[in-house]
């Protein structure tokens, strides 16, 4: 599921009692902006989000390497800049056939003493990534593809900075934006979020919300316990019954 980050910034102002629109302490794109970076640093310790994109990429004929798609629409108002997790799986269209993953030592060990004039052709079986300064993701595979082939891209997407908005809405709100997790995540960014808006303000600040400065510490250990559990509940989906098969 997902909710709208004014949802979320409604929470955050009511854990912190800053309730009155006419006198508000922390001004609407202050706590925007605490939120974006709260969910950035959540989100990395959560399992990634992935994404099926049919035929995603080519592999074009006689090459060896390819590009991993720049742009992934994956929420609404992103701006569909595409950051991987290792986590990926890719597919030709043409055969079904998954690809196996290798590291770029094993990918240049088998391409080492191979002229780029006698390069062999065939269909891709191997394949190697790295990421450039830009974070967009080279490949390379093995042998080189005698024809081009289309890929399927299953892949674990890093998250989107909310701030990176580019929705119709403009930059000036971020009202729209999908917060992507659950409902017991978005509880652990609330949580996370308001601490840290506590532990930054001044005793008086707290004094004129009714808080106990030392609370954030209390909202930071439940917004810990609520990520470890959305994170138990995450991987316990996905690695249902692989135990049994490869452990033995």
């Amino acid at each position: 599921m997902a909710v709208r980050l004014r949802s979320v910034r409604d929470q955050v102002r009511e854990l912190l009692n800053d309730v009155d629109p006419s006198d508000p302490v922390w001004a609407g794109p202050r706590l925007d902006q605490a939120i974006a970076g709260a969910y950035l640093a959540l989100r990395a310790l959560l399992p990634a989000h992935k994404l099926l994109t049919a035929s995603a990429f080519t592999i074009s004929a006689s090459a060896q390497t390819f590009t991993l798609p720049a742009t992934v629409t994956n929420w609404i108002g992103g701006d569909g800049g595409a950051e991987y997790r290792s986590d990926l799986t890719i597919t030709l269209v043409s055969t079904g056939q998954q690809l196996i993953k290798l590291s770029n030592a094993e990918m240049d060990a088998m391409w080492n003493g191979v002229p780029a004039t006698a390069q062999p052709l065939g269909i891709p079986r191997y394949f190697a990534l790295s990421e450039g300064r830009d974070q967009g993701v080279n490949g390379r595979c093995y042998p080189a593809s005698k024809a081009s082939e289309a890929c399927n891209l299953y892949a674990a997407i890093e998250a989107d900075d909310l701030r990176n908005y580019v929705g119709s809405g403009g930059t000036s709100t971020l009202d729209d934006v999908e917060v992507e997790m659950s409902r017991v995540g978005v509880y652990a960014l609330v949580l996370r979020s308001a601490s840290d808006q506590v532990k930054k303000a001044s005793a008086e600040t707290c004094d004129k919300l009714g808080l106990d400065k030392a609370v954030w510490r209390e909202w930071r250990k439940d917004s810990n316990t609520m990520l470890l559990a959305e994170a138990g509940r995450k991987h316990g989906l996905e690695s249902s019954g692989r135990t049994q098969r490869w452990v033995n």
